[in-house]
């Protein structure tokens, strides 16, 4: 083969691997979900988002944009046009379907399942609650059983499959065994969703895929991972952004470093998912106007023995 052949050919190869990684978005912003404040945090502000999960993901490289709750749809849409993903955090709304947490939730689940249709690419992550919200709007009904692991880290039991999944398919051995073995998942919740319930949901079992189970101190089973079959979508029942960012001495909590290594392997797999969507802001001055840099967390440790720092919102209608 002549030298000429062989220079195109290696021209061509690099242009293959240029049109790749053209798709990979290496400045990935992701947005967090508020939700209206529990009792002990009101005199702060009316919504809020633990700055735990902002850091979750700043940690793995990513931008964090705070997701207002009772907005209008055209400010869900545009945030939604502008993102390239999004977390569901924990927390105790009164309501997954009637609360301003909930309605927006929603709308990014249905927008993100609309643009998949359409190859475009939209993760979503839930945590504890989030994986709650993402069940019962799968489900299309409340299907979560009182669980009242609180407190609690606990193993969890990886379902036959796991490592086909694309949440732990990848995932180091060191990490596997720590799930199965170390107790490194740190649960607080008081609903969860059983494997009877989730089986006996057509909506669920259509869409999403068991990852593993935990079973509370009690000996009560629950989902502990899921995600879905067809949507980039994932969620947990327990809380990785506690172990590497949460300091509270009432909480139980483990910072050990294979707990932080678990915590940060998760943070870095939801970003590199959110790095596969190309949605972005329509020019820097718009972007730099939503991001969570805009707003100063409050220290609220020990006045709130859940969270070291807390984001605090007064939304007004966008």
């Amino acid at each position: 083969m002549s030298p000429s052949v062989l220079l195109t050919l290696a021209l061509a190869s690099l242009g293959v691997l240029y049109a790749k990684c053209e798709h990979i978005n290496d400045r990935p912003i992701v947005g967090i979900l508020s939700q209206e404040s529990v009792e002990s945090l009101k005199k702060f502000g009316p919504t809020y988002i633990p700055a735990s999960y902002v850091k979750f993901i700043e940690s793995a490289g990513a931008r964090v944009v705070p997701i207002l709750v009772n907005q209008t749809d055209s400010y869900y849409k545009q945030m939604f046009q502008s993102l390239n993903g999004m977390l569901w955090p924990g927390g105790e709304v009164d309501s997954l379907f009637k609360s301003g947490y909930g309605r927006a939730g929603k709308i990014f689940y249905e927008l993100a399942k609309q643009s998949y249709e359409k190859g475009d690419y939209f993760p979503i992550w839930g945590t504890c609650q989030g994986l709650q919200l993402m069940s019962v709007l799968t489900a299309g009904k409340n299907i979560l059983a009182t669980m009242g692991a609180v407190r609690e880290n606990l193993n969890v039991t990886l379902e036959v499959g796991y490592n086909k999944s694309r949440i732990l398919g990848n995932a180091p051995d060191e990490i596997l065994t720590a799930l199965k073995t170390k107790a490194v998942t740190y649960n607080f919740h008081d609903y969860s969703v059983t494997p009877t319930n989730f089986s006996n949901s057509e909506g669920l079992k259509d869409n999403f895929n068991i990852v593993a189970t935990s079973q509370t101190d009690n000996g009560k089973e629950f989902i502990a991972m899921m995600e879905g079959k067809k949507y980039p979508f994932y969620a947990v029942q327990f809380h990785p952004e506690k172990p590497i960012f949460e300091w509270s001495l009432d909480t139980n909590l483990k910072h050990d470093e294979v707990s932080i290594k678990t915590s940060q392997y998760l943070a870095n797999f939801f970003v590199s998912e959110a790095r596969k969507s190309r949605h972005r802001f329509v020019d820097p001055t718009t972007e730099h106007k939503y991001l969570i840099y805009n707003f100063e967390p409050v220290f609220t440790d020990p006045l709130s023995h859940y969270f070291t720092q807390v984001y605090f919102f007064h939304p007004k209608q966008h």
